[in-house]
């Protein structure tokens, strides 16, 4: 068998698999936007984050502003981790999708061709049907990308709000205490 034969046969089973995989990478996208809609919604989460840097940093109060400025960074880092944990999920959605749909779009549009030449008839009802429920495809991938963005885009902010407050709450402490301890 030649790779053409093989890649034919792949080609030909069509778009419907893409559907499935963009429906699955879909809800995959809605769980991680439920959970971090969770955890970061609303106030507390910013002030659990704050106390959390400021503990950290007064933890090395003794050693000096620097130690406290480093403790305080360290601790973010921390918070930063686990405050975008999923994110990437969101982030690869929304720039892969697209592409998923494209691919199922471009696997239909060659079975309805193909189904076109086999058919005989040269009826264009025969490739217009393919091509509609292939074009399914790159509107599913974008339906999968628009929300993934929006989500990611939005979580990402609220992370970089959340960690800028417990920033600017260490730095605020470290402003009071002397250059060295």
């Amino acid at each position: 068998m030649h790779l053409t034969e093989i890649l034919t046969g792949f080609t030909l089973m069509g778009g419907e698999w893409v559907l499935w995989l963009l429906v699955l990478s879909s809800l995959a996208s809605v769980a991680v936007m439920v959970e971090r809609g969770r955890v970061l919604r609303g106030e507390a989460r910013r002030h659990e984050v704050r106390a959390r840097v400021v503990a950290a940093a007064e933890k090395a109060a003794g050693r000096g502003r620097l130690a406290v400025l480093e403790a305080a960074e360290t601790q973010m880092l921390v918070e930063k981790l686990g405050l975008e944990r999923g994110l990437i999920i969101l982030g690869t959605m929304g720039n892969i999708a697209p592409f998923i749909g494209l691919a199922g779009t471009v696997l239909g549009i060659i079975k309805a061709f193909h189904d076109l030449s086999i058919s005989g008839t040269g009826s264009s009802q025969v490739v217009m049907r393919g091509i509609s429920e292939a074009l399914v495809a790159t509107a599913a991938g974008l339906f999968v990308a628009i929300p993934a963005v929006i989500a990611y885009n939005g979580f990402s902010r609220r992370v970089q709000t959340v960690l800028a407050d417990a920033e600017h709450a260490a730095r605020e402490y470290a402003a009071g205490l002397p250059e060295r301890g």
